[in-house]
């Protein structure tokens, strides 16, 4: 609800009413939305905080308040700690800013609207970033040792599965079966999803420390990529395939649709 209103605050700078209802009318019938109002997900959490950080950003430069700057910090930093990936956009943030302070002939220059802007965000992200090379001897806010690790442990595995999984984030499980037979009732990344998880919990039995087990993952699969660089190349594509994968009403991708027999009043050529 609270990403509804302030997608309404935000419409309704630019936009007169009634038509400033639009955006929040279209992003409340959104299907992947309509599916996580019943738990909590990381997912519309960082919708609402990218959404926060957008209205506090854009009400900044229409106000010159300092404290809306702040405010907009804020939001960034949450976000940033929930997306880390996001990290690499700031770059583009400080050139917007630098860009829209001169030719908006703004009244604060672009140097202080900088420091205002980002004085959280250093304390925020500054802080985790400390505590990552403390513990984990990197300078990440988040481990990717684990999808680096059942990544690299996808790219070993046999072509004719390689392909499969292409196909699956094309077309669905159900056509991936047609040329793996047995392959929809296994789809990828799950075993390797599995075999990752089930290596860390052994790693953990031998006594190694949390960051011990991560450098040993990466090393792991830093082998696996460059052994298999175009199986990890196709494989890729493919995660864009399955990160991008519309959702049925049970939060489910519907790439793995039909493939246990259900709707048996359907013929095959009506599920594909």
């Amino acid at each position: 609800i609270t990403a509804l209103i302030v997608l309404w605050m935000l419409a309704r700078s630019y936009v007169p009413f009634p038509y400033s209802l639009v955006p929040s009318l279209l992003l409340s019938v959104s299907w992947f939305i309509a599916l996580d109002v019943t738990k909590l997900s990381t997912e519309l959490l960082s919708l609402l905080l990218l959404l926060l950080f957008v209205y506090w950003f854009e009400m900044f430069f229409l106000s010159s308040r300092p404290w809306r700057a702040l405010a907009a910090g804020v939001a960034l930093s949450l976000f940033l700690l929930i997306k880390p990936a996001a990290l690499y956009v700031i770059p583009l943030v400080i050139i917007l800013i630098v860009l829209r302070c001169h030719k908006e002939h703004f009244g604060i220059s672009w140097a202080k609207t900088l420091v205002f802007f980002f004085i959280v965000p250093a304390i925020i992200i500054g802080a985790w970033s400390a505590r990552s090379i403390i513990l984990f001897y990197t300078w990440q806010i988040q481990s990717g040792a684990f999808v680096l690790g059942y990544r690299g442990v996808e790219a070993t595995r046999p072509w004719d599965r390689v392909a499969a999984a292409f196909i699956a984030g094309l077309t669905g499980d159900i056509v991936a079966d047609k040329f793996l037979p047995g392959y929809a009732h296994d789809p990828e990344p799950y075993p390797s999803i599995d075999e990752t998880t089930d290596r860390f919990v052994w790693l953990g039995h031998q006594g190694l420390s949390e960051a011990e087990r991560e450098q040993i993952v990466y090393a792991e699969a830093s082998r696996n990529i460059r052994a298999n660089p175009l199986k990890f190349l196709v494989l890729g594509i493919t995660g864009l395939f399955r990160q991008n994968t519309p959702m049925n009403h049970e939060g489910i991708p519907v790439t793995h649709a039909f493939v246990e027999g259900e709707f048996d009043r359907l013929s095959e050529a009506q599920k594909i």
